[in-house]
Formats: structure tokens, sequence, C-alpha cells
């Protein structure tokens, strides 16, 4: 495990130069793991963190920890384009802590500037196949205007128990959070009719009043 090594503890060398957090939840699944394996926050000692938006940075803090890096906007391209104006990435140590399954662009991107980037699989995302029925009805019904997606996850959960035929007559309008959900909704075909231009769930929110929408993609 990647916890198990005990990141600077007793003054040696932490293996780990920086440590990602992607979201406010894999805030928290991290530290759980910590708990698990007994550990404590002396692990991040000698350690810089980075997190994407302030809801991340704001669940860190409520650990005791703050960010050293937060990018001005919400995603890994601007994660990974701060990271870059810091200084050379060459031999670097990225931990990142994420979701199973993540999007692989900002782990491609670290590489590819020669950093050593190892991925913490701290949650897993999954359907609630009791629902999977009631999802069916509820859409056959044609009484949704809107339907929201806060990450890849969300979009590939919706659309996979659908029958082709539903999919295919579907008159939903879909939002997005941002545009790495965004690119997953269009490989299932859909365009979305407005991604949030800050990429949160408040930002989603704020994309049904008062001209919070960005515009369509």
């Amino acid at each position: 495990s990647s916890l198990r090594r005990g990141k600077g503890e007793g003054g040696g060398e932490a293996p780990y130069d920086w440590i990602i957090f992607t979201s406010a939840n894999w805030v928290e699944s991290f530290f759980d793991r910590m708990r698990h394996l007994g550990k404590d926050g002396r692990i991040f000692s000698g350690l810089r963190l980075a997190a994407i938006g302030e809801r991340t940075a704001e669940a860190l803090q409520k650990k005791g920890l703050w960010a050293d890096l937060i990018p001005g906007e919400y995603t890994n391209r601007a994660l990974f384009e701060s990271l870059k104006k810091r200084g050379a990435l060459k031999g670097k140590k990225f931990l990142l802590a994420r979701v199973a399954s993540p999007p692989p662009e900002l782990k491609e991107s670290l590489e590819k500037e020669g950093a050593l980037v190892t991925e913490l699989e701290t949650y897993r995302t999954r359907p609630v196949k009791a629902e999977r029925k009631k999802l069916v009805r509820t859409l056959q019904s044609e009484r949704i205007d809107y339907v929201t997606f806060t990450s890849s996850s969300t979009v590939r959960n919706f659309f996979d128990p659908l029958p082709p035929a539903l999919r295919r007559k579907l008159r939903t309008r879909f939002i997005s959070i941002g545009p790495v959900t965004s690119g997953t909704l269009r490989e299932y075909g859909y365009e979305p009719a407005r991604e949030a231009r800050v990429h949160t769930t408040e930002g989603i929110l704020e994309a049904f009043s008062n001209g919070g929408l960005g515009k369509s993609r």
C-alpha cells in the first residue's frame, strides 16, 4: 500500500513530493484509509498538497491541513498547468488520491513531463441496481426535463442500464458539471445542453439561475 510506507515519519525522506486530492470525497476516503492503517497527520511531513476546488481545500482544512496549490479553474488540466509553472516536473513524485477508473489525463500529462506517478484508489462508485427499474419507468413517463451529471461515473451509471430503444427517444436535457463529464456524455451520443461554468455542485445549481450556465459545448 502507498500509505504503508510511512511518508515522512521518523524524519526519513518522504517518498512523494506531492499528494493530489481531486475532490472532497477523496479527502474523506483517504483519511478513512489512513485510520484503517493506523496512520495520522505525521505522514504529511515534508509533503506538498494540491487540491482541485475550494470544497476539496476546505475538506483538507477540516483535517488540519492547508493546500499548497489550488488551481484557479477546477479541472485536471488547470492543476497540471499550475504545477508546471512551479518548475520542472521531471523526477518529481506524485501520489494521486482518487476514484477507481479515473480519467487518465492528469496522470498521463505528468508522466509525459517525466514525473513519477502513483495512483491510490480511495473509493469506488457503483450503481444502485435496485433503482434501475425505477429509473427506466421515470424516463419512460417523460416527466423529467433535466438530468444533472456530477462526474463521468454518473453518466455511465445513468446510461448503461437503459434499453437502447429508450436511449434513442430520450427528450431529457443534460447538464454537466465540467468538460470531462461532458466528454463522457458525448461518448453516449448526447451533447450537454449546458456545462456549469464553475465545476462544482454549486456551479450546477447556479446554472439554473441568473445566467450561471456556461455556453453549450
